[in-house]
């Protein structure tokens, strides 16, 4: 990508994540208000147009994951000493808070297990770390593969689920 092509030019990207179809990507920028302020926002880039389509504004959203049919984003939604887990609908630029996260726990690197579940990691106080599954619909949770201590950066292949743990 060049400045040509509507690229992002300032900022910090920490994620992109694929449509289905391969033709746009979305990803969160972060920008620095000054040297103790900073924002992020979502960002979709269409490879066919080339062009830059903002989806949130002063959301302070990160690590965003594209669901299965295209039509929505999982995100971390940042707030003081917490972290949300959202969804945002690309075709509206709706954004809904799933799941917050207790006081001083962190969550990070949301993804789609399905249409209807996202898998994330959630640091708690103690500095523990564990995967989670959320149902979207049903709001349950529950946790996953609890015998791998600092299980995070899930990704559903075709394979299955990919992780990474202190066991490997």
């Amino acid at each position: 990508l060049s400045r040509d092509n509507d690229e992002p030019m300032t900022g910090s990207i920490q994620r992109v994540s694929w449509f289905p179809d391969s033709r746009k990507i979305v990803y969160d920028k972060i920008n620095l208000v000054n040297r103790v302020e900073s924002y992020s926002d979502l960002y979709v880039y269409n490879l066919d147009s080339k062009k830059t389509d903002r989806l949130s504004t002063g959301l302070r959203a990160r690590e965003p994951s594209v669901s299965p049919d295209g039509e929505s984003v999982v995100f971390v939604k940042l707030s003081g000493g917490k972290t949300e887990l959202a969804t945002l609908r690309v075709d509206s630029k709706q954004a809904a808070v799933v799941f917050s996260a207790p006081i001083q726990s962190r969550i990070s690197y949301p993804t789609y297990l399905n249409a209807q579940e996202v898998v994330f990691s959630m640091r708690n106080p103690d500095g523990s770390e564990y995967l989670h599954r959320l149902n979207l619909q049903s709001g349950a949770m529950s946790s996953l593969l609890v015998d791998y201590p600092s299980a995070r950066f899930a990704r559903m292949t075709s394979e299955g689920l990919l992780f990474a743990s202190k066991k490997n």
